[in-house]
C-alpha cells in the first residue's frame, strides 16, 4: 500500500517548500526520462505522487482547515498545476488533545494537578507536550 497525499509543513522555508512540492508532483512526467526515478513508479505500480503543503493557522478559525490556491512562485513563476495550500486549525487539535491529558491528571496535594507519564515516555514525545503547551 502506498499514501494517497504526503503534506510536507511549509510554515518554516516556504518558498522551498513550494518549489519541492511542485518538483515531487511533478516526478511521474520525469519517470520517462529517470531509471531511478521509473524504478520508484514500478514499485508504486504507477500510481503518481499526490504532495501537498500544509501549515497551521495564526488565527482562530471556524473549521477544521481551508483551502487556499497558489498559482506561482516566489518570484512569479506560474506553477504548472496551482498548489492547494492546506491551513489547519491546530488550535482544535490542541484543544482536543489537551481534553485528553487534563482527563489523566492526578489531583495532588493542595488541589494542584500532575501529569505521571511512564519513565521510558519518548523524550520527543514530551518535548512536543511541552511545545504544545496552552
Amino acid at each position: 500500500m502506498y499514501p494517497e497525499i504526503w503534506a510536507i509543513d511549509s510554515g518554516y522555508d516556504t518558498k522551498n517548500i513550494y518549489d519541492l512540492v511542485e518538483h515531487l508532483n511533478g516526478l511521474n512526467e520525469m519517470a520517462e526520462y529517470d531509471d531511478t526515478i521509473k524504478e520508484l513508479f514500478d514499485k508504486r505500480e504507477g500510481m503518481p505522487l499526490s504532495v501537498i503543503p500544509i501549515k497551521g493557522a495564526n488565527r482562530a478559525m471556524s473549521t477544521i482547515s481551508h483551502i487556499t490556491s497558489i498559482e506561482s512562485n516566489f518570484e512569479g513563476k506560474k506553477y504548472d498545476d496551482s498548489l492547494k495550500l492546506h491551513t489547519i486549525n491546530v488550535e482544535l487539535f490542541k484543544d482536543n488533545a489537551w481534553s485528553y491529558i487534563e482527563r489523566s491528571l492526578d489531583e495532588t496535594y493542595e488541589g494542584k494537578k500532575r501529569l505521571s507519564l511512564h519513565s521510558e515516555t519518548d523524550e520527543t514525545l514530551l518535548k512536543s507536550l511541552i511545545s504544545e503547551y496552552k
